[in-house]
């Protein structure tokens, strides 16, 4: 992949979702890379829809490539949500490509964005997802220049990137600093879930944006069906609170596991 650089631009990719946008302070920096990182039923994919169906809406190509579900479910979660995202694959500024995560060749995946860039001048781009993409680099040392060379490539390209990751569990931090996902946060959006109040709550929040200021506080949402993501305001307290246990119960359970380590490496 060639890059080159083009003139920088300050316009934004949005969602459609006035609230999300207004957080971002009008939708993500254009050209850049986002990583919306969550557990399991947070709505990453969705949420990630929700950006390919704007950007097929407002005549930018626009390429999904998924690993996690079949092109057919991903039609139908749209279907659901009232996307249309087969009206617009119908018009071509959309295409949905599907690979089986068990089988995937990074480099294969690579030559294929980059073909579609090239043929259809691709300017939205989600992969779905990121943790699926690192996991086919097996080649562990290879795997922060391999995601280098992409982000270089899709910012020389002006392609905006979404990129849901699934992590299993977390509290009110997420360091990626020392992974080879870290080129790819450039902007970072966390996806939580909470038991507070008796039931459980979605929360959202910005954790940084590399070329952009961006809301600070918690958010709560909600996902409708015809609606997709929908935000209820600023997170209660109770939900903060809910938020601040689990981040020490997931401290308590880190200082567990490396006091045993040591304690085996002592025995040892």
């Amino acid at each position: 992949m060639q890059p080159f650089e083009p003139a920088w631009s300050t316009r934004r990719a949005a969602f459609r979702k006035p609230p999300i946008d207004a957080l971002l302070h009008g939708g993500l920096t254009e050209g850049t890379v986002t990583l919306a990182a969550g557990s399991f039923g947070t709505g990453k994919t969705l949420l990630g829809l929700h950006f390919a169906a704007e950007g097929a809406r407002l005549g930018e190509p626009t390429l999904i490539l998924g690993f996690m579900e079949s092109a057919p479910q991903l039609r139908e979660k749209g279907r659901i949500f009232d996307l249309h995202l087969e009206e617009y694959e119908r018009t071509g500024l959309l295409r949905i490509v599907t690979l089986p995560g068990h089988d995937l060749e990074a480099d294969c995946v690579a030559e294929m964005v980059r073909e579609d860039i090239e043929r259809r001048g691709v300017r939205r781009l989600v992969i779905d997802s990121a943790a699926q993409l690192e996991r086919s680099i097996v080649d562990v040392d290879r795997r922060s220049d391999f995601f280098a060379a992409l982000v270089t490539y899709l910012r020389g390209r002006t392609v905006t990137t979404f990129l849901p990751y699934e992590i299993a569990r977390y509290g009110s931090e997420l360091d990626l600093a020392d992974t080879a996902l870290a080129v790819l946060a450039e902007n970072l959006l966390l996806l939580r879930a909470v038991e507070a109040e008796g039931r459980l709550r979605r929360l959202f929040s910005i954790m940084h944006m590399r070329f952009s200021d961006h809301d600070h506080r918690l958010h709560e949402y909600t996902i409708a069906a015809g609606f997709g993501m929908r935000m209820q305001g600023e997170a209660p307290k109770g939900s903060t609170e809910a938020l601040a246990a689990q981040a020490e119960v997931t401290a308590a359970d880190r200082t567990g596991r490396s006091g045993g380590e040591s304690g085996r490496e002592e025995r040892a």
